[in-house]
């Protein structure tokens, strides 16, 4: 994979940056929240050299509500560009959720990377960005071109 054009690094939200529990309503508000372990550190990281954003479905919290949690979390502080699904008007794995946030930052594909848990919507649907597939819970990896397959966040250190 070849990051070298790379300016803006996408996450999804639910179950990559912090753990979905499934309450209703907007995480903010859910009676507990964890940011997993390895997440604080990575972002750390990489915002030193890139504009991290979050890209997500999240159908219960706007771009403001989805800040609230990250802050919440001790990581707002590292995340730049929020998109949420409702706002958008699109949802992954929609093409025009990803042609909406290319627009948005006025970039092409080879200048962002995305990063989830989803393969089926943050990694396949992508436009043509490369993307990491976090799989945390080990599931069967997939072959293919134009994504890395990871294990846990902190293994995006190595690679960028």
């Amino acid at each position: 994979m070849d990051l070298k054009n790379i300016r803006v690094i996408l996450f999804d939200w639910g179950n990559t940056l912090m753990q979905d529990f499934g309450f209703c309503g907007s995480m903010y508000q859910w009676p507990k929240i964890f940011v997993y372990e390895d997440v604080p550190k990575t972002l750390e990281y990489l915002a030193a050299n890139y504009v991290l954003g979050v890209a997500t479905n999240a159908n219960d919290s706007g771009a403001g509500a989805v800040r609230k949690a990250l802050d919440r979390g001790g990581i707002g502080k590292f995340i730049g560009p929020i998109y949420s699904s409702g706002e958008v008007g699109f949802q992954k794995p929609q093409p025009e959720f990803f042609g909406h946030i290319l627009k948005d930052l006025g970039l092409q594909e080879e200048a962002v990377c995305m990063v989830g848990d989803s393969f089926v919507n943050d990694v396949v649907p992508a436009l043509g960005i490369q993307s990491f597939w976090l799989n945390r819970r080990g599931e069967e990896i997939r072959q293919g071109h134009g994504y890395t397959t990871i294990k846990s966040l902190d293994e995006l250190m190595k690679h960028f």
